[in-house]
């Protein structure tokens, strides 16, 4: 029995000779930097190390030390030590097993607590059992997490607590079955061993050891959750401040035509440039969405999103751009996305557009026709009075029926939110009454383009009232000098129809083709082709290993709820 003390002793000695020896030390950790492990590999090395450290301190807790030495153990440790030791390399094994996400994550306060959490459950490794082997992996891998020190950065990682929840359910059930077959496997062991007969042969103590790491544990979660550093917390993590905000647009010849959308308040912003660019996004679960293209110039937009990931990255989110434009591709590119086309962009070329010719002619009989049944078109502009909000709201309310509005890249009806543009109306001059209306969002381009948002009609207005006013809106801002108008998306449109299309765009095709139960994909497509406009694709920038189902699955569920998200507050 001394022998083996002795043994274990001497290897212990060597080990922390070769380690703190700085020449040593220094070598390591200049080989390491040569073949730059500790950039691009370490951590995922440490965090596996930590992992499987987690597991071995579980299964040294639960499974006592070989049997020869137990006897020897009785001997010099008292039988409550015993007890805690394996309690605390259980406990300790579950909180490294946790901790190895962060680790992989590079978040910095993961490297503390796992280097505290490795010293002390390799002590316990070694005293309990005096275990060298056991103490030896452990030594190695708190080396190996000590020079990748330099690698985290981050603040923190999302965490789901669903997910949490599972994890530690699972984890439970798993270490509550695992130490019961140990138990049972071993019992014949236990004849002599009198700490070993009431640490694993009691049901009282096997229950009470139970009960106390799972209840530790959980306490460990939570403080871990509640501790965490949150996105929320950092001061560039802000919502729209209007003011500023409108009078950035009046300074600007570079917004996009979601610029506007930003008065709706579901989304946070982000500065940029010093103040010369603008990001709109919303969080969702362990996502950043961002609304179109950051609004900066050509020049600003690459450090715009180098500056804005930069961001979100020290706190674990990845960042997917919706409904980017072509153009800008290769900066995206370069950033670091793929793409997934997501429909086409209908817009009129408005110095184009005029209303001369045979071909012209069933718009302009559409226009006498509805003026002929005493309506006219005009443009109004805030603010509204009470009068008009009121029957602006009773036509909204009517044309949503049982439908609930949605939000985030599109607009919905509210009284704060109309007060923020013109609004072109319908209206019946007999009654003098508003059978229809259209918002109007300006894409704060310079004068260049202008955008339809919100367009509700009366259902007692005449057949053809959605394209008088459409018409007369093409002609209005033709003769205001604008030289574009955007009459929104068609999703889906032009998606998958190549042969060598990519797999996920042409199941895109598949729900276009299949899905007009749901959703008039093709009608909304024909009806926006009737005014021939310039079809303009947008896409989706996402990260490589991020999956496609999940994102849209996330955009649909925040889009339909962000005006709920809003109203919460």
């Amino acid at each position: 029995m001394w022998d083996s003390l002795k043994k274990s002793y001497r290897h212990l000695k060597n080990i922390l000779g070769f380690v703190t020896d700085k020449r040593n030390y220094e070598n390591i950790k200049k080989l390491l930097k040569n073949y730059k492990i500790l950039s691009d590999i370490s951590n995922i090395i440490v965090s596996v190390l930590v992992f499987l450290s987690g597991i071995l301190l579980i299964i040294s807790g639960i499974y006592p030390s070989i049997f020869y030495k137990i006897k020897f153990l009785d001997n010099i440790y008292s039988l409550s030590f015993l007890r805690f030791s394996h309690r605390a390399s259980i406990l300790i094994g579950l909180m490294l097993i946790m901790t190895s996400k962060e680790v992989f994550f590079k978040v910095k306060r993961a490297y503390y607590v796992t280097l505290t959490l490795l010293i002390v459950g390799g002590a316990f490794a070694f005293i309990k059992d005096l275990d060298y082997k056991e103490g030896i992996f452990i030594l190695g891998v708190i080396i190996l997490l000590i020079l990748s020190k330099k690698s985290f950065y981050r603040k923190s990682i999302p965490i789901k607590v669903t997910k949490l929840s599972g994890i530690l359910i699972v984890l439970s059930i798993v270490m509550i079955i695992f130490a019961n077959f140990i138990h049972k496997f071993n019992i014949h062991f236990s004849k002599n061993y009198k700490y070993y007969i009431d640490f694993f042969h009691s049901t009282k103590g096997y229950l009470r050891i139970a009960l106390f790491t799972y209840i530790s544990f959980i306490i460990f979660v939570i403080i871990w959750y509640l501790t965490m550093p949150k996105i929320e917390d950092d001061k560039r993590y802000m919502d729209a401040d209007l003011e500023k905000i409108s009078k950035f647009f009046k300074e600007i010849d570079y917004g996009t035509i979601f610029s506007h959308l930003v008065y709706l308040k579901d989304k946070k912003v982000f500065w940029a440039n010093e103040g010369e660019s603008l990001i709109m996004y919303s969080k969702y679960k362990d996502k950043i969405i961002v609304l179109g293209d950051p609004i900066a110039t050509k020049e600003n937009l690459y450090s715009c999103i180098e500056e804005f990931q930069a961001f979100t990255n020290l706190y674990g989110y990845d960042v997917v751009f919706y409904e980017i434009e072509e153009k800008n591709f290769s900066i995206y590119h370069d950033a670091g996305y793929y793409f997934f086309k997501l429909g086409e962009e209908a817009r009129i070329d408005l110095e184009e557009f005029n209303l001369i010719g045979s071909k012209k002619s069933a718009f302009r009989n559409t226009l006498r026709r509805v003026e002929r049944e005493g309506y006219s078109f005009s443009i109004i502009e805030p603010p509204f009075n009470n009068e008009v909000v009121s029957q602006l709201k009773e036509i909204s309310d009517k044309w949503l029926g049982d439908r609930k509005e949605k939000g985030f890249s599109l607009g919905w009806f509210s009284e704060d939110y109309i007060q923020r543009s013109p609004i072109a109306i319908l209206k019946n001059e007999e009654e003098n009454k508003i059978m229809g209306f259209v918002t109007i969002m300006d894409a704060n381009d310079g004068g260049e383009t202008v955008a339809i948002d919100l367009m509700r009609i009366d259902k007692d207005a005449p057949n053809a009232s959605m394209d008088y006013l459409m018409l007369n809106l093409f002609l209005t801002f033709k003769e205001k000098g604008y030289k574009y108008f955007s009459l929104g998306e068609a999703p889906l449109s032009n998606v998958g129809f190549n042969t060598h299309s990519h797999l996920q765009e042409k199941l895109a095709r598949l729900v276009y083709n299949s899905g007009n139960i749901f959703y008039s994909f093709d009608g909304l497509r024909r009806y926006k082709s009737k005014f021939s406009p310039i079809w303009q694709p947008r896409y989706l920038a996402y990260p490589k290993f991020m999956s496609l189902p999940e994102v849209f699955i996330n955009l649909c569920l925040l889009i339909a709820n962000s005006k709920e998200r809003v109203e919460k507050k």
